[in-house]
């Protein structure tokens, strides 16, 4: 019985340092800037796209500056290739009464563009980043530029 209760804390201190097996693909803290046309884009969003696994997702600051993190809240991206999209659209008040029964398709404002296009479609952003294990590279800075609709 002795050896049974010693066993028993030795297999859980050995699962505990080794892991029961991957809670997911390997992350590092990643984030950046962006600007649009050399100056810093606020509130704009950032998304990261790898072949496989978790997108990341962040909001520029004031600064253009913005950090990543998963939808599941994990800081930081999947380490590995990406496809990078960046949007930003004008913020649209959502009337009252769509809070209490379906919205009107007519009704529903939809919002104006604030970047080109391009840059919201993973196949034509032209945009990318590798994520390194090592979190002092992932610092990314992504120069927009372009005119909007009707400019």
């Amino acid at each position: 019985m002795t050896r049974c209760l010693v066993a028993v804390p030795i297999i859980a201190l050995a699962l505990g340092v080794l892991g029961c097996g991957s809670d997911g693909p390997d992350m590092a803290p990643a984030g950046g800037v962006v600007l649009y046309n050399s100056k810093p884009l606020a509130d704009a969003n950032v998304v990261f796209t790898p072949p496989t696994g978790r997108p990341a997702v962040g909001v520029t600051n004031s600064e253009g500056r913005f950090q990543l993190t998963t939808v599941d809240a994990h800081d930081g991206a999947v380490i590995g290739s990406h496809v990078v999209t960046i949007t930003k659209s004008e913020k649209v008040e959502i009337p009252p009464e769509g809070n209490q029964r379906p919205l009107d398709p007519d009704k529903i404002p939809t919002p104006k563009r604030l970047l080109p296009a391009k840059y919201g479609n993973p196949r034509e952003s032209g945009l990318s980043a590798q994520v390194a294990a090592d979190a002092a590279a992932n610092d990314f800075k992504f120069e927009l530029t372009g005119e909007l609709p009707g400019e």
